[in-house]
């Protein structure tokens, strides 16, 4: 994947009830630049995984890295 054709970077969680106490997914959704469909990775599933295991502090910091490196591109095409 590469930083350069995404323009943001979501974090997806779906709940298995209208309550949002139990977790069903959580993705990190990669939001294409262009006009190509969206990449979504899932981090937690609960049809495969019985156990939460720091996924959420996972997907966190990804998301973050993500982040900061997109901020850094857009500051280096301004400073060009």
């Amino acid at each position: 994947i590469a930083l350069s054709d995404i323009k943001q970077c979501n974090i997806i969680k779906s709940y298995n009830n209208n309550e949002n106490t139990t977790l069903k997914n959580l993705d990190l959704e990669l939001v294409n630049k262009s006009s190509k469909s969206n990449i979504v990775i899932n981090f937690f599933n609960l049809d495969e995984d019985l156990i939460q295991d720091f996924d959420l502090q996972r997907i966190e910091k990804w998301q973050q890295l993500i982040k900061a490196s997109l901020t850094d591109q857009v500051a280096n095409k301004v400073a060009s």
